[in-house]
């Protein structure tokens, strides 16, 4: 129970989805939509920096209530 609007889990998928599975106890996963695992965006690149930017950029879209996605696919205005 958290009023968390954001809550992550950094590192590969495989130890994401085994984590999920230990939290519960009886081998469901949790499913609340506020659960990112793994965290961050595909924004191409490697590295710590690359990581940082995506994980923040996601952060910033969920708080933000956004899609993540190329403004010149937008069709409305940026702002409201």
């Amino acid at each position: 129970a958290s009023e968390a609007a954001y809550i992550g889990v950094l590192g590969p998928r495989p130890r994401s989805e085994r984590m999920l599975d230990a939290i519960s106890g009886d081998g469901s996963r949790p499913t609340d939509p506020r659960l990112y695992a793994p965290i961050g965006l595909d924004i191409g690149g490697d590295g710590p920096e690359a990581i940082a930017l995506s994980v923040a950029t996601e952060v910033s879209a969920v708080l933000d209530r956004r899609e993540a996605g190329h403004l010149r696919d937008r069709n409305a205005p940026l702002h409201g």
